[in-house]
């Protein structure tokens, strides 16, 4: 239970087949979607729409090549209203009259896969991101305690977990082009997760960014007094 892959049910969703809704391409394989129905079931004028939608960006496809300008797209003032705006509709009209496009747009399936970008685009205090998003990128990771290293990082990754509702699951798990389902146990297993995030132990492996640069700052400050004394001394050699 302590490992990064038992967390991939939850956070790392996406299939391969591109030409899928862009809704649907969030979700990956451990959540089987029958692409072949999808896909049939769009039309041209859909398949356009979202093709040239201004929109695409908003859902993006993350990788550690590109999050940087993923994650400063999804957190824009333009992309949150799409994100917080509960009618999907009128931002793809042509889609939304396909009623199994329409069961992506969802308000509680946008609140999970709002989740699943931002998981992705945790950083600490110095910017980096933080071990678990590089495991939601990537799909590789190693103990789930390596994410307590940084305190921003782990309290992140808590607010996500709790984030998470089963009436977002049954959503999920609604929808019509979904040909597997959710194991309710594993999510269980994750739910359980946040106790060992808030433990003791998780809190003993914190470390303070900002202290680390406040101790370099001072490092260099001393390093800079010792080169302006040096200096003086040899200033005042020359002059006397």
């Amino acid at each position: 239970m302590k490992y990064f892959t038992l967390l991939i049910i939850l956070f790392s969703f996406k299939i391969s087949i591109v030409k899928c809704s862009i809704f649907s391409n969030i979700f990956r394989n451990d959540i089987k979607i029958d692409t072949d129905q999808l896909n049939n079931s769009l039309s041209n004028e859909c398949i356009e729409e979202e093709k040239n939608s201004e929109y695409n960006e908003c859902l993006p496809e993350m990788s550690i090549s590109n999050y940087k300008q993923s994650c400063l797209t999804i957190k824009s003032e333009k992309y949150q209203k799409f994100y917080n705006d509960t009618d999907k509709s009128k931002y793809f009209p042509p889609c939304s009259k396909n009623s199994l496009y329409a069961e992506y747009l969802q308000p509680l399936v946008i609140e999970y896969i709002k989740n699943v970008l931002d998981s992705q685009c945790f950083t600490d205090n110095n910017d980096n991101l933080c071990p678990y998003s590089v495991y939601a990128i990537t799909n590789t990771g190693k103990n789930i305690m390596t994410n307590c290293t940084s305190k921003k990082c782990t309290e992140l990754l808590l607010e996500s977990f709790k984030k998470i509702s089963m009436d977002q699951i049954a959503a999920l798990d609604g929808i019509s082009t979904t040909t597997s389902k959710i194991n309710y146990n594993q999510i269980k297993v994750v739910k359980n997760m946040i106790p060992t995030l808030e433990s003791n132990k998780c809190k003993s492996l914190h470390i303070d960014e900002n202290n680390n640069d406040i101790a370099n700052n001072t490092i260099n400050n001393k390093i800079n007094l010792i080169l302006i004394f040096t200096l003086l001394l040899l200033l005042l050699n020359i002059l006397y």
